[in-house]
């Protein structure tokens, strides 16, 4: 469904507003109006029916149109079904529905005049295409692409009317873009419009990025990332992120500049209403992109664009193995507490049952009865056997139990000194929570401990509340981090931390056979690079990236800055169609919607 736009900055009060021009315009003749419009309607029919076929495409008219063109048999020579209205009022249920649907296509026709529209957007509405068709002789491509939504756009191209020879009535249209990071040559122009020369998306919007022309992006990174981004020497750079750098720098043609940490030494967080760290450099443009581990969340979705993912980590826990038993508890580990405690009670009930039938027979003391019975448990024979019969046939009852019990216990016995027992190690978050452990992380501005001291989850609240944060210290090595291991491997803590940096911290340290990992691991979600916002060029990183998506686990209460679970169900997606939810649109006050035909 197409949707025309007219925007003439003042409230509206009928399908088609009346129009006011300049006293001191020069007006067309009304053959010369029809000569433009028979044109403009012929040329914008092909195009939707040529490279923005199947495509939603939305129309916007700027009111000096109107000095070219008669409007309501424009209009209704494009059957357009809906009208939006950027005037003082705003209609909220429009406002709602733009958030929800990011435009495809925008199609301007511009007059003498170029619309807020494309001077001056609403800082995060942006569409994936934009064709700017001007309709009089006075166009000038260079300025309609240099306008800010053109920039902010990946694909723009400029339709502009000129005379076809020197015959007065016989126009065109030719077709321009605008390759901004091109060293010289950045107004390309692709020729005269024909819908054949034109048929394909490809061919009108052709590639403004194909080469970065040999420019320098300044990239917002922490030396300090293991696996991802960290120093292999004094000047020499290494890690997943940088490998993903360099082959796109060397496919595109771009150079890139990277520092040890950002610039108030930060990760990179919403803190008092602003970015810190790297994020910061990048919103305060500052930078061009990171390549650091940092996860999607909602908010960031909101403020940046994101390439697809290219990794999907979690948080997860490091802590001391166990210290292995005593060796006394050799004797007493074939059984539990809790069958020791059957068998003392079972020996106690038989001594005296043995006792009590014995003693309207024979008499002797409790002791001797007591070593009889237990001389079974140790395996040793009795020299003698009461004479009574009743006697005898308790003795070859609890001989047979005893034997039983004797046997068990030796078989575990064997077992446990062939194999010993490993120390009972903790497995889920929920245990953790349960432990006397604390947390430790260091203090570099992640979400997390503001994430679990305000979940809903009762384990993730609980770990929340015993969280100890360790401040940053950019003269030891890993930043300070050493001290939350050192308290692991005392004991009293849990470190929590990325999964792949936890990880190379555990194994280059040598500590593989004193902490271990918890099986569960937290907000697990995808990692991906971060661009500024409205980055026209971001789509190229999207192609030239992996295409491994990842999957949180369900049934995690979701935070504000919590990663976000993430799955592309084609390969190659972008991200603005596979997962950012968060479009954003016109301000209030700047909508309103009416009837049209």
């Amino acid at each position: 469904m197409a949707l025309l736009t007219i925007s003439t900055g003042e409230p509206l009060t009928s399908p088609l507003p009346k129009l006011n021009y300049s006293k001191n315009s020069n007006r067309d003749s009304s053959e010369d109006r029809r000569v433009v419009q028979s044109l403009l309607e012929v040329t914008l029919k092909d195009i939707c029916r040529g490279p923005l076929a199947g495509r939603d495409v939305s129309l916007v008219l700027d009111a000096s149109c109107g000095e070219n063109m008669l409007l309501p048999e424009f209009t209704e020579a494009l059957g357009v079904p809906a009208l939006l209205f950027h005037g003082e009022g705003a209609d909220r249920e429009v406002l709602e529905a733009a958030k929800r649907n990011r435009l495809d296509a925008v199609v301007s026709v511009v007059g003498a005049e170029l619309p807020w529209l494309l001077t001056s957007p609403p800082e995060r509405w942006s569409a994936s295409s934009v064709l700017l068709v001007g309709n009089t002789l006075a166009c000038d491509p260079r300025a309609l692409l240099q306008t800010a939504l053109a920039q902010r756009t990946p694909a723009v191209a400029a339709l502009c009317l000129a005379k076809l020879g020197e015959q007065r009535n016989k126009l065109e249209f030719r077709v321009f873009t605008w390759r901004p990071l091109h060293p010289r040559r950045k107004l390309l122009p692709l020729g005269g419009w024909n819908a054949s020369r034109f048929a394909s998306w490809d061919q009108l919007f052709v590639d403004r990025f194909s080469s970065f022309g040999g420019v320098t992006l300044g990239v917002a990174s922490d030396h300090e990332d293991k696996p991802f981004l960290f120093n292999s020497s004094l000047t020499e750079w290494e890690g997943v992120g940088y490998r993903i750098l360099k082959t796109l720098a060397e496919s595109y043609n771009f150079t890139y500049t990277l520092t040890p940490w950002a610039s108030d030494r930060r990760w990179g967080n919403w803190e008092n209403g602003s970015w810190t760290g790297m994020l910061g450099d990048l919103y305060r443009e500052v930078k061009n992109l990171t390549v650091n581990i940092i996860s999607l969340s909602p908010r960031r979705a909101q403020y940046f664009d994101i390439s697809v993912p290219f990794y999907n980590e979690g948080f997860s826990f490091a802590l001391a193995f166990p210290p292995p038993p005593p060796r006394w508890y050799s004797l007493v580990h074939p059984f539990s507490w809790t069958m020791w405690a059957v068998v003392g009670g079972v020996l106690v009930v038989v001594c005296l049952a043995y006792w009590f039938l014995a003693s309207f027979r024979e008499k002797a003391s409790p002791s001797v009865y007591l070593l009889t019975i237990a001389q079974a448990l140790l395996n040793q024979s009795n020299s003698s056997v009461p004479a009574s019969w009743p006697l005898r046939l308790f003795l070859a009852s609890w001989w047979v139990t005893a034997y039983v019990i004797v046997m068990s216990y030796t078989c575990n016995l064997i077992a446990f000194l062939t194999i010993p027992a490993s120390p009972v190690k903790l497995e889920s978050v929920q245990q953790l929570a349960n432990s006397h452990h604390r947390l430790c992380m260091l203090d570099y501005g992640s979400y997390l401990p503001d994430a679990l001291a305000t979940s809903s989850h009762q384990s993730l609240s609980a770990l929340g509340k015993k969280m100890d944060l360790v401040p940053q210290k950019k003269a030891v090595p890993y930043y300070n981090a050493l001290e939350c291991v050192d308290l692991a491997l005392a004991g009293s803590h849990a470190m929590v931390e990325a999964e792949s940096y936890l990880r190379n911290l555990v194994e280059s340290e040598d500590l593989e056979n004193k902490m271990y990992f918890l099986e569960d691991s937290l907000f697990e979600g995808a990692l991906a690079l971060f661009f500024r916002k409205n980055t026209p060029w971001k789509y190229k990183f999207d192609k030239g990236g992996t295409e491994k998506l990842g999957v949180a686990k369900p049934g995690t209460p979701l935070h504000q800055d919590q990663p976000i679970p993430f799955k592309c169900h084609h390969a190659g997606a972008s991200l603005h169609t596979a997962l950012t939810r968060y479009i954003a649109s016109v301000p209030e006050g700047w909508t309103q919607k009416i009837s049209a035909g």
